[in-house]
């Protein structure tokens, strides 16, 4: 998912994007394709972005929404379900 997203947003001119992966040499990987931005998923962060894409899933994981961020759950099914 992470790089049909890049994808998408680098066909649309999108400049300032940052990949975050549990993995950092996976954010790396796919960062490098685009000229992106990359560093190791830290969920506390993510009130420093205009938007997040997330894919995640973890059965202890509790993601609140409290920054201004546009968070859009591409998780299947939808991790963020009723939470926004």
């Amino acid at each position: 998912m992470g790089q049909k997203i890049a994808n998408m947003l680098y066909n649309e001119g999108v400049k300032n994007v940052t990949i975050m992966n549990r993995t950092v040499e996976k954010a790396k990987q796919l960062a490098l394709k685009f000229g992106y931005n990359y560093e190791k998923l830290d969920l506390d962060k993510l009130g420093s972005f205009d938007i997040a894409f997330i894919s995640i899933s973890h059965e202890n994981l509790r993601l609140e929404n409290k920054w201004n961020t546009l968070i859009v759950d591409i998780t299947v099914p939808p991790y963020l379900l009723g939470i926004m």
